[in-house]
């Protein structure tokens, strides 16, 4: 894996991250996708002026990001507009935040003051995302845009590239944002309300994900049966929380399975061991009795620990 500048031969796989994020939601305010042809002379423009990159693994594009003049009168010149859009199946990895902050650190070696990033809400994830990375909100454009038959707000981000290259906090003063900065992010399930919990929570560079059951998009028990398609979904929520908080999936050091049947070990092991493919974390079965609901085969307990100044 590997982050690094766009080419002229990547114009096709980025297109195709593109046409469905314009096409099919509002995190963007384009309204028809561009041509692939128009895409490669958006690349070919901007590239040539500004750091575009993409997140490489073994030959495959899963995200890029972009950057552009945030406005054209000439004293906004050191001043650049950041972009990212990552492939649908690849999120809840961290692609989104190493692009970001590899553009960042572009964006400062070609000496960029300030970089400016513009959320269309409610996007929970891209929110988090660049607040870890010290993005700071400085307002919100209420209803500024209309998509899919919806108004939206755009909130306004912005980072101070030269602070990037800064000094960072003593260990003391380290250890202190540790024990007192909490963040939260939350699925949706109906037993987060009821019980009054979270999905996770992130202290300092400490994440930990709760018990997470196989619940589906409509809010139904996912892959009725199913021993490794319980144990994919339950992993694919903990990913999306992660992301929330800045993390990915390679950032888990522990997880504890809760199963009903450990005789099937072998079907929800599979999946687990997709999951973590080269960066597999220590790792216990249980089988207890029952779970919160009778067609639940398996829950998933994460804990995770991200690098300062990563993600």
């Amino acid at each position: 894996m590997s982050v690094r500048p766009a080419r002229a031969d990547d114009a096709a796989a980025m297109h195709a991250i593109l046409a469905p994020i314009v096409r099919d939601t509002f995190i963007s305010f384009e309204i028809d996708p561009p041509s692939l042809e128009e895409f490669r002379e958006r690349l070919a423009a901007g590239a040539a002026r500004y750091p575009w990159l993409v997140f490489d693994e073994s030959g495959e594009v899963l995200g890029y990001a972009a950057s552009g003049p945030y406005r054209p009168k000439p004293a906004y010149a050191p001043t650049a507009e950041t972009s990212v859009y990552v492939r649908e199946d690849a999120r809840g990895r961290g692609v989104g935040a190493r692009l970001c902050a590899a553009l960042l650190d572009a964006l400062r070696e070609r000496g960029y003051r300030t970089a400016v990033a513009a959320i269309a809400l409610p996007n929970a994830a891209s929110v988090a995302l660049h607040e870890r990375l010290g993005y700071e909100r400085r307002g919100v454009l209420p209803a500024i845009g209309r998509k899919l038959g919806a108004w939206h707000d755009v909130a306004l981000y912005t980072i101070d590239l030269d602070r990037r290259r800064g000094v960072p906090p003593a260990p003391q003063e380290r250890s202190a944002a540790v024990m007192t900065r909490f963040e939260r992010a939350f699925s949706g399930a109906p037993w987060e309300r009821q019980v009054g919990y979270c999905r996770a929570v992130r202290a300092g560079n400490t994440i930990a994900v709760s018990g997470t059951a196989p619940v589906a998009p409509s809010g139904g028990v996912a892959a009725p049966g199913d021993a490794y398609g319980q144990a994919k979904r339950c992993i694919e929520i903990a990913a999306e929380a992660l992301e929330k908080l800045g993390a990915s999936l390679g950032d888990v050091v522990r997880t504890r399975m809760f199963v009903t049947d450990a005789k099937r070990w072998a079907e929800f092991g599979r999946a687990h061991a997709e999951a973590f493919g080269p960066h597999p974390p220590v790792t216990t079965m249980v089988e207890v009795r029952a779970l919160i609901d009778p067609a639940m085969l398996i829950e998933i307990e994460f804990d995770a620990i991200v690098s300062d100044g990563t993600a």
